[in-house]
């Protein structure tokens, strides 16, 4: 029997893909927020709402999805009823405080069940934010090589923004700013990768460098690496700070010798420089570094411009960007190079781009409103691809629009718990009960 996925979106559009059910998949579920936000008619802002997925199984009559809050019912579903495989509620979430995020939990104590027609749960999770994931499973993670995990990772990570009223809807704000959570959020629940775009203004007196998007400027890089600092001073786990493009030809060997003197003024008492082994390094060997606070965190900094210090800087991570405007051809781009990437030492690390491009004309002719709807369409897709098609793939760094309104970061958590049982297993050490941490997690 064929189960065919659906993506709807507000403007003329439909998209089915054709895929057979997984055998014996385990069932599952997971409560993510939906990245699309507008002003009603009336002035009402519409963000935020908090969103339902179940898959791995079957969908049943009698079976259903309660949602929960304090143990308290909000919202009872049947699934059947459903068959694109989620449920976009009314809930509004506010912003979680940096105190909300700082421990592991449910964040607003939101929680969902798949209950089939006798009561009985066949799957659970809630809105959990992920601040310390690695270290909390150090001893399971520590043989790793950083290369070889899943990290779950923001394109364009700096460029964020709240949505606050009509006025933003414009052609800037639409296709500009790719996420709505601060960097330091951002890391709080559980995002292990930034892709950074810097930007180089000579004549700003107050403020030179920028993170940016295009030519566009968001934020000042202080601003944002002041966010990374308060990070690595709160948690012992290793992240990567990517340098992914130096945007302005303003760029020139003095403008570089001075970002790089910025950076290892902000950040070298948790710099990781690459060694020898370079991504082959293990976490164990860069949580016991020499030099490094043992109880803080630990960046990684690719630098990718010729202008990098191999001595200070890991080597770039390999990027597969495809330009595609439409969710059929970002399928078939993805899927040609997981092809690729399988058992590829090229690939080791990698990072897809996991995003829709829409063109100046794609927004302004109405194909789409911008990077919340095109992350709409396509975020529940690839974090499928990733979960059941991809499930195998190893050292992968693939980035997102609107990362939570994906189940990618709690998919790299399984994957890089699982991997790391294989490796242990492989080694012929006694593993114990491996599962154990991802049924507590999960």
């Amino acid at each position: 029997m064929l189960i065919y996925i659906c993506i709807f979106s507000l403007i003329v559009f439909s998209s089915c893909e054709k895929i057979e059910p997984k055998l014996g998949s385990e069932p599952g579920v997971y409560l993510s927020i939906n990245p699309r936000a507008f002003t009603l008619e009336n002035g009402e802002i519409v963000k935020r709402r908090l969103e339902v997925a179940w898959y791995g199984r079957q969908i049943e009559a009698g079976d259903r999805v309660v949602l929960r809050q304090n143990n308290n019912t909000l919202l009872e579903i049947e699934p059947s009823n459903y068959p694109d495989g989620f449920y976009t509620t009314d809930i509004q979430l506010p912003y979680p405080t940096t105190e909300d995020l700082t421990v592991p939990s449910c964040v607003f104590d939101y929680s969902v069940s798949l209950v089939d027609e006798s009561g009985s749960e066949l799957a659970e999770a809630c809105l959990r934010n992920e601040p310390s994931w690695q270290s909390d499973n150090r001893e399971t993670l520590a043989k790793m090589k950083i290369g070889s995990l899943m990290l779950a990772g923001t394109h364009d990570s700096g460029a964020y923004k709240d949505y606050q009223s009509q006025g933003d809807d414009n052609l800037v704000s639409s296709a500009v700013y790719a996420q709505e959570e601060t960097l330091l959020s951002q890391l709080l629940w559980g995002v292990r990768f930034l892709d950074m775009r810097i930007g180089y203004y000579p004549t700003v007196v107050e403020e030179k460098y920028w993170i940016v998007h295009g030519i566009i400027k968001a934020h000042p890089a202080s601003e944002e690496m002041n966010d990374v600092k308060k990070y690595l001073a709160s948690s012992t786990d290793i992240m990567v700070f990517e340098l992914n493009r130096f945007v302005q030809p303003t760029w020139d060997e003095a403008a570089h010798k001075e970002w790089k003197r910025i950076l290892l003024r902000e950040f070298s008492r948790w710099l990781v420089t690459p060694g020898s082994k370079g991504w082959d390094t293990t976490l164990e060997e860069i949580w016991n570094r020499e030099g490094l606070p043992s109880n803080e965190g630990r960046i990684i900094i690719t630098y990718n411009d010729p202008h990098t210090d191999p001595e200070l800087f890991f080597p770039e991570v390999l990027e597969k960007w495809g330009d595609k405007h439409e969710p059929e051809d970002l399928r078939r781009y993805l899927e040609q190079e997981v092809g690729l990437a399988a058992g590829n030492p090229s690939y080791q690390p990698w990072k897809p781009n996991c995003q829709i491009t829409p063109t100046a004309e794609n927004i302004l002719g109405g194909r789409w409103s911008g990077l919340r709807e095109t992350a709409e369409a396509v975020n529940r897709n690839v974090t499928r691809w990733w979960r059941d098609e991809w499930s195998d793939l190893p050292a992968t760094f693939p980035i997102s629009d609107y990362i939570l309104s994906t189940d990618m970061i709690r998919e790299s958590i399984r994957r890089s718990l699982r991997m790391a049982a294989v490796t242990e297993a492989e080694t012929g050490s006694v593993f114990g009960n491996f599962l154990d941490p991802l049924y507590k997690l999960f």
